[in-house]
């Protein structure tokens, strides 16, 4: 029985591990696709009650996100993420992490360091869809001694 009982924590370790990996490749193929304009598989890898909480405060729904890449009035330059750290519960998990961003909306250009939280649910056909996404920016402050 204590067999068993190890067994069945390594297995549940395992599959935890496993659904890590595979939410920071497709949180690292999400953005490639934001910096390519990959309309195809942000469709796919996006929920269709998506809700997209830029950090100037702006809500986008799926539709209006992926209008305005489509438009260019949404442009991503370059975004380099690092500091992922995942939480996996069942069919739900939450990627916290922190983000470099080289964007453009409308006319005017965007350089900004934030700190992000995006949330993934898995469906019905066993799919990851991201239904959440947040960012914050990542305010520098002078420090007095």
């Amino acid at each position: 029985m204590r067999y068993f009982f190890l067994l069945a924590i390594s297995i549940a370790l395992l599959f935890a591990q496993q659904q890590e990996t595979t939410i920071i490749s497709l949180e690292k193929q999400r953005y490639v696709a934001m910096t390519k304009n990959d309309q195809q598989f942000l469709h796919k890898i996006l929920g269709d009650d998506l809700t997209f909480i830029h950090a100037n405060g702006a809500v986008e729904s799926k539709a209006l996100f992926l209008q305005r890449l489509k438009s260019k009035d949404l442009i991503y330059h370059s975004i380099e993420v690092k500091d992922l750290n995942v939480k996996t519960y069942a069919n739900c998990a939450v990627v916290m992490g922190v983000s470099n961003i080289e964007a453009q909306g409308g006319k005017q250009k965007v350089s900004l360091n934030l700190r992000f939280t995006t949330v993934y649910v898995r469906n019905k056909e066993k799919e990851w869809k991201v239904v959440a996404y947040q960012s914050t920016r990542i305010m520098q402050m002078d420090r007095k001694s």
